[in-house]
């Protein structure tokens, strides 16, 4: 009891002591605040006044402008079994927030680009795993030497204030996506992907704000094949449609289109010790891969589609005690989904596929504002999945949690603030249900190539610890912040593991 005592009474006394003032709502908004603080400020844009481009007009935090450049390795085999044992990857980076206020104008933007290149990748020719249960992608036997990666994304978001209570806003992300295989079997995979958002808000008060809005989402997928050094069945190029489902004989002028239409609603509570924000979603999307050329056996358009519904749910709010604050975020979203695939003998669709997964996450966050300790952070994840190729009665359904443990340190060495931190993960596998079904034999290549491998990745628990330092330092008005991060990831009995570095160096104005 004397020692809970003692370490209450030292807290308060490093409190009182304070020089920083991470996270609390007095934080002076003129100048560029330090590491801890931004990664502060990145949740509280991406859980509260990033949902709505509307909400970015009563953002009442610092505006600050960033370039950089990240350099990130990652190697190891204990991963998905579709994603790659080796990758090096450079970023390029801008950002800034922009608040002009006798306009009434604030605004957000980034850029970013991406050049790298990622090794054995297996034997998917879609690089990318698909979102939203979408099960379709290219598939050959012979795995992948090396994809050479380049990625461009432009996202820009304006909300303009309309006296004391309205605001309107709007916000676009445009990305593309390059990924080149070039042994055995040259891909060239282009991506497109359009992003749009408009809402409006309006304050009931001072202290409640309520918004609205639409979004439309558009992707767009042409990947192109060519053969140059062997053929024969290692070689053969697959449309895999399901688990177990494929079509052979489709790779010239396909494309894989998506539209997701969805619509937004959020509540805002704000006063000086506390924020609250709750914010629903909706979406419907449609995907599908499309002929713009003549096959061999028809000169069918649609080959293979799938529709799904998501629900999503954010929470987020904030707690503030003079120079301490408390912040809890989370996350739920659910998506159903059915898939369906043209049959080249009977002429219709069949429908083959349906999907429906849970994924929640949920953190807490102390930022007791003392001396050295900037942040202690607890979280945890959830996610449950279920899909099921009605062809061939072959289920494949798992649930997993996530537990994760952060730990933060500031201090200042001169005129330098340096920060470390500490991080450990836990995933555990709650359950798993893989029957292949009338696939369950050494031919049907999704049961060989990716069911399998992928039931023993989602049982399999594993746990990581990561760690890493930074510094900040002055440049007159701006800082220069640089630093870099160590990741490694074990599973429990086996002798795979997976291992990720970081370097970057940012400059703050």
């Amino acid at each position: 009891m004397r020692t809970i005592i003692s370490i209450v009474l030292i807290l308060m006394l490093l409190s009182s002591a304070s020089v920083r003032t991470a996270g609390a709502r007095t934080a002076d908004t003129s100048s560029v605040p330090y590491l801890s603080e931004r990664i502060f400020l990145d949740a509280q844009y991406s859980y509260v006044y990033g949902t709505s481009p509307a909400m970015l007009s009563w953002w009442d935090y610092p505006v600050y402008s960033e370039i950089g450049v990240t350099m990130d390795y990652g190697e190891g085999r204990l991963h998905h079994p579709q994603t790659y044992d080796r990758l090096l990857m450079g970023q390029i980076h801008t950002r800034s927030k922009v608040r002009l206020e006798k306009t009434g104008w604030t605004f957000s933007g980034s850029f970013i680009y991406e050049n790298g290149n990622a090794d054995s990748v297996r034997s998917n020719l879609s690089y990318h795993l698909r979102d939203n249960g979408t099960p379709s992608f290219y598939f050959c036997r012979q795995p992948a030497a090396r994809w050479n990666l380049q990625k461009y994304g432009l996202e820009a978001a304006a909300a303009k204030k309309l006296g004391e209570r309205w605001s309107l806003g709007v916000s676009a992300a445009y990305t593309g996506d390059m990924a080149f295989r070039k042994s055995d079997v040259r891909n060239a995979q282009t991506t497109l992907s359009i992003d749009l958002k408009v809402s409006a808000s309006f304050k009931i008060n001072r202290n409640h704000t309520v918004s609205a809005g639409a979004a439309y989402k558009r992707i767009k997928e042409k990947p192109g094949f060519s053969i140059i050094y062997s053929t024969g069945p290692e070689y053969t190029i697959y449309l895999m449609n399901g688990a177990g489902t494929y079509l052979s004989e489709l790779q010239s002028n396909m494309v894989w289109q998506e539209n997701t239409p969805g619509a937004f609603v959020q509540w805002m509570q704000n006063n000086d010790e506390n924020i609250l924000s709750v914010s629903y979603s909706f979406n419907a999307g449609k995907n599908g891969w499309y002929s713009k050329g003549i096959q061999a056996a028809s000169r069918q358009e649609l080959w293979a589609s799938y529709g799904y519904m998501t629900h999503g749910i954010t929470f987020s709010e904030s707690a503030f005690f003079g120079n301490s604050s408390l912040h809890f975020r989370g996350s739920a979203e659910m998506t159903s989904g059915n898939g369906e695939t043209w049959n080249r003998t009977s002429s219709v669709f069949i429908k083959n596929y349906s999907y429906a997964g849970v994924n929640a996450e949920a953190s807490l966050e102390w930022r007791p504002g003392i001396k050295v300790l900037e942040s202690v952070r607890a979280g945890t994840g959830y996610i449950n999945e279920r899909r099921n190729d009605r062809s061939y009665n072959y289920l494949l359904g798992y649930s997993l949690m996530d537990f994760h443990l952060e730990f933060r340190t500031g201090f200042h060495i001169g005129k330098v603030y340096s920060g470390i931190f500490a991080e450990g993960r836990y995933r555990h596998s709650l359950s798993l249900n893989h029957h292949p079904g009338a696939a369950d034999n050494s031919v049907n290549l999704y049961t060989v190539y990716i069911g399998t491998p992928l039931g023993k990745w989602l049982g399999q628990d594993t746990a990581g610890i990561s760690a890493g330092t930074d510094f900040d330092i002055p440049a007159g008005r701006s800082i220069i912040s640089a630093g870099g991060k160590y990741r490694l990831d074990l599973s429990p009995g086996s002798n795979e593991k997976f291992h990720t570095a970081q370097l970057f160096i940012n400059i703050l104005f």
